[in-house]
């Protein structure tokens, strides 16, 4: 007579993170589709009942496994960031974490951009609190590089801001659909040059004298053309995934 698996029993809290440690690795290894609830309760060593007595689906399950996967980023940069100096090597900071933690779990970034992101209710219900913490943190080094001298006076920070994370989600998307290898630290590097080269404060305002209350035709062009080009290399890549 064959013997049933012994199950320990674990405190509430104990058990559901144990099933989104699970279901994290199963999203990761099989996706989405290919993962089933079966799967996770296995990698969890539990019956699979007891999945549902936490989480109402595998969809819900992988809602929770992305709030799970963005939230601890969001808060370690918010946290390591203030003890940088100068706007420009804090955004250096957050791009380059971004980079790095994004393309280190690739399978988990190819389930998320592939299953949620393209659902963009879904996607928002899921993070929309989390993108506000990241976006409100990004926005504000941008203003306190303006307000200390270190970017021009006329540089539009939501411009500023809105083309930074598109970048680095093209990347992303890039690296996880590609599974090729990328460079976190030089990629940030030439991002942040492409970006802030427009907008870093040199000769009359670096000196403080009086800037124009909107940014220059000039300068705001070149950060739309940046976004342009972002936007197109986005468009191909979609292509030919």
């Amino acid at each position: 007579m064959a013997r049933k698996t012994a199950y320990q029993r674990k405190p509430h809290p104990e058990r559901a993170e144990d099933i989104l440690a699970a279901a994290r690795d199963v999203f990761a290894e099989k996706g989405y589709e290919g993962a089933s609830i079966t799967d996770i309760a296995q990698k969890a060593g539990i019956v699979e009942g007891t999945i549902y007595k936490h989480f109402k689906n595998k969809r819900d399950l992988l809602f929770q496994v992305t709030r799970n996967f963005y939230e601890p980023l969001i808060d370690k940069v918010g946290d390591e960031v203030r003890g940088i100096r100068g706007a420009r090597n804090q955004l250096r900071f957050l791009v380059w974490q971004q980079l790095r933690e994004l393309t280190k779990n690739t399978g988990l970034s190819r389930v998320v951009i592939r299953e949620i992101r393209p659902h963009e209710d879904e996607y928002q219900a899921t993070v929309v609190d989390l993108q506000r913490r990241y976006t409100a943190l990004i926005v504000d080094i941008i203003q306190s590089g303006k307000d200390n001298g270190e970017f021009r006076p006329d540089t539009p920070v939501k411009l500023v801001r809105d083309v930074l994370m598109g970048s680095v989600e093209h990347i992303v998307w890039r690296a996880v659909n590609s599974r090729r290898d990328i460079d976190p630290g030089a990629m940030a590097d030439d991002l942040l040059a492409l970006v802030l080269g427009g907008v870093a404060a040199t000769g009359d305002a670096a000196a403080g004298d009086a800037a124009p209350s909107a940014p220059s035709p000039d300068l705001a062009r070149r950060l739309e053309d940046a976004a342009t080009r972002i936007e197109k290399a986005a468009a191909k890549l979609t292509e030919e995934s």
